[in-house]
C-alpha cells in the first residue's frame, strides 16, 4: 500500500495537464505514493495526455463522468485510491520540488491539512492583484467564518474523509465546505508551507467573468452553515463592489481594468441570482 495517493480531477484539461504530470514526476524524495486521474466527462485530449505519462508515473486513469465537477470527482478518486493519507490537487496547477514528501509528512501529524498556494509564478501580477491574492502563512478564511483548504492543495487522512462522507457537488466551494464540516467534526486544519502549489488563474477578461461566475456558492453555504455561527455577507463590502464596478466603467478599454471588472461583476451577479434561488439573502 503506497504512503500517499494524489488525485486530481480532470476536464478538459489538456492543455494545462502535461504541466502538473511533469512537476509530480520530477519530485525527488523516498515517498511510496500513487496518482490518480479522475477524468470528469473530458471531451478534449485530457485521457490521452494522461495516459502518456503512465510509463513515467504510478498514474491510474478512472472513469469520474458520471456525476459533473470537481467534487463528484474527487470523491471517485478517492475511492479508487489505496492509500490512507490523500492529497488533493488540480490539472491546471504545478507543484513545486519537495511537495510529495511535505503533504505526505504533514498527513502524518495531522488529519487535515491545507498546503501553501502561490499565484505568482505562472500569473502576471496585475491579475494577482485583482483577484486579491497574496503569500499566505496560514490557511485562508472564507466569508468571514472559518479557515479552509483551497481545492488544488487539500491534504486529509481517509478517516477525515470518510467521517463527512467526502465532498458535497458545489459549483466551486466544495473545498470550502468540506473543510468545515471536517473542522466542525472535530479535525483540526493545519497548515503546511512546503507543500506549495504553483496556483494558475484564468488569463483573460472572459475567463476571470466566467470564474466570477463560478463563485455563487456562497448563498447555499450561508444556509448549510449559518446556525454554526457563519455570518451574513457584508452590505458594506457588497456596496463597495456596486460602487467600484461604476466607477470604473469608463476604464474598461484597459485590459487590466477589463479583467478585475469582470471578476467582480461575476461574482456578484452569481451572488445575487443564488441568493434569489437558494431563498437566503448573500450579496
Amino acid at each position: 500500500m503506497p504512503d500517499l495517493s494524489v488525485v486530481i480531477p480532470v476536464r478538459n484539461a489538456a492543455d494545462t495537464l502535461g504541466d502538473q504530470l511533469a512537476a509530480l514526476a520530477e519530485q525527488a524524495g523516498d515517498v511510496d505514493w500513487e496518482l490518480v486521474v479522475a477524468d470528469n466527462g473530458s471531451t478534449d485530449a485530457s485521457r490521452a495526455v494522461a495516459g502518456a505519462w503512465q510509463d513515467r508515473l504510478p498514474l491510474v486513469l478512472v472513469d469520474a463522468s458520471s456525476v459533473p465537477g470537481a467534487g463528484p470527482a474527487k470523491n471517485i478518486g478517492a475511492a479508487a485510491a489505496r492509500a490512507d493519507r490523500l492529497a488533493f490537487i488540480d490539472a491546471d496547477d504545478i507543484v513545486a520540488p519537495g511537495y510529495l514528501s511535505a503533504m505526505c509528512r504533514a498527513l502524518g501529524q495531522h488529519p487535515l491539512v491545507a498546503g501553501a498556494v502561490d499565484a505568482e509564478r505562472l500569473n502576471r501580477p496585475e491579475h494577482v492583484a485583482a483577484r486579491g491574492l497574496r503569500a499566505r502563512d496560514r490557511p485562508p478564511r472564507a466569508h468571514r467564518f472559518m479557515e479552509y483548504a483551497m481545492g488544488c492543495n487539500t491534504g486529509a487522512r481517509r478517516e477525515v474523509f470518510v467521517a463527512v462522507s467526502g465532498f458535497r457537488p458545489y459549483v466551486s466551494a466544495h473545498d470550502v465546505d468540506f473543510s468545515w464540516r471536517a473542522q466542525l467534526a472535530g479535525y483540526p486544519l493545519a497548515f503546511e508551507a512546503g507543500a506549495l502549489v504553483h496556483y494558475r488563474l484564468r488569463d483573460t477578461p472572459r475567463g476571470a467573468w466566467h470564474q466570477g461566475l463560478s463563485y455563487r456558492d456562497g448563498p447555499a453555504l450561508f444556509r448549510a452553515f449559518r446556525h454554526q455561527g457563519m455570518p451574513r455577507s457584508s452590505f458594506r463590502d457588497a456596496a463597495g463592489d456596486a460602487v467600484w464596478l461604476l466607477a470604473h466603467v469608463p476604464a474598461l478599454r484597459d485590459p487590466d481594468v477589463r479583467y478585475a471588472w469582470a471578476y467582480k461583476a461575476g461574482i456578484r451577479a452569481a451572488r445575487i441570482s443564488e441568493s434569489v434561488r437558494q431563498r437566503a439573502i448573500f450579496l
